[in-house]
């Protein structure tokens, strides 16, 4: 099984976009799949950004602002977190407000 690369939009990709998007090229060349998991909210005209620039690169986008925290959004969509990879500025948002003990 492959990992997914979970990546952040805020602070993460945001901060240098091209890069990214030479990072996503070869993450893809070696078979990995992509994934953008922001804390927006998803359905305000705010979030233009995430969408255009996501769509761009067909980056889908899970927005989890509504989750208890990314792990439960990916959860919720279909992922397995714990085959995931996370890039991201604010780690404690993967993980937020759980008891340690429930780690996987």
């Amino acid at each position: 099984m492959s990992k997914i690369i979970v990546m952040d939009f805020d602070e993460t990709y945001t901060v240098n976009k091209p890069m990214w998007n030479q990072v996503i090229t070869v993450l893809r060349k070696h078979g990995m799949e992509v994934v953008c998991c922001t804390m927006r909210v998803g359905n305000s005209y705010m979030d233009r950004d995430v969408i255009e620039d996501m769509a761009a690169i067909q980056v889908p986008v899970i927005f989890a602002a509504q989750y208890h925290d990314k792990w439960d959004a990916l959860e919720k969509n279909g992922y397995i977190p714990e085959n995931c990879i996370w890039i991201d500025d604010m780690p404690m948002f993967v993980w937020c407000n759980r008891d340690l003990s429930t780690l996987p």
